[in-house]
This record gives structure tokens, sequence and C-alpha cells, in this order.
């Protein structure tokens, strides 16, 4: 079991009750288990640190939320950017294509101003 002890899923109300009920007991320190048992020593010094690492994923978890939804936050803006870009860069086209257009107008418009004005000095 303890191979497969997940302090992730460690209880409030049992961590509490190991707290009480041992750790705060002055019976229950490395020396003094260690000399009633040399192999149950370490687990001694296991069970407070898994305790003590259950309080830091308790006080870490709201941030992890907050987290992931800056992350989904993030990649939702980031959609919305590519979209943005992608409508940017059609209309930056378009425009280049209306200006191009309205160049080869302009120039047209002047041959025509230009052959009025011949046509118009043959006619008088």
């Amino acid at each position: 079991k303890i191979l497969e002890f997940q302090t992730r899923k460690l209880e409030k109300k049992v961590a509490d009750y190991i707290d009480e009920k041992y750790l705060r007991n002055t019976n229950f320190t490395y020396e003094k288990v260690y000399r009633a048992s040399q192999a149950c020593a370490p687990l001694v010094v296991w069970v407070r640190s898994q305790l003590k690492y259950a309080k830091v994923i308790k006080q870490v978890k709201p941030m992890e939320l907050k987290l992931q939804g800056l992350q989904r936050e993030s990649k939702e803006l980031k959609e919305q950017q590519d979209k943005v870009e992608t409508v940017l860069n059609e209309l930056t086209e378009k425009i280049k294509s209306i200006s191009d257009e309205h160049k080869v107008l302009i120039t047209e418009g002047v041959r025509i101003e230009d052959e009025l004005k011949n046509v118009a000095f043959k006619v008088d």
C-alpha cells in the first residue's frame, strides 16, 4: 500500500487524524521509534514528509486551478489572435490589390485625358 500511496488523494480528515493521533505524540519521533524498530523509523520520517507535502499541495491547489484557467484563457486569446491576424492579412492583400487597381485606373484615366486633349486639339 505504501508504494501505491497518493498524497494528492489524502483527505483532510485523515491527515488531521494522523497529525493529532501520531505526529503530536511526543513518542512518535524517529529516535524513539528507531529504538523499538529500525525498520519502522524511516516510516516516521516518511509519514511526516507526506503530511507536510499534503499541506503544500492544498496550498498550491488554488494556484494550480488559477494557472489552468489562465492557460485556457491564453489558448482562447491565441486562437482569437490567429483569427484576427488572418483577417488582417486578407484585408492587407485586398488593400494592395485595390491600390494596384487604383493605380492602373489612374494611369488609364490620365491616358484617356491625354487622348481627349489630343482629339480636342486636332478638332480645333
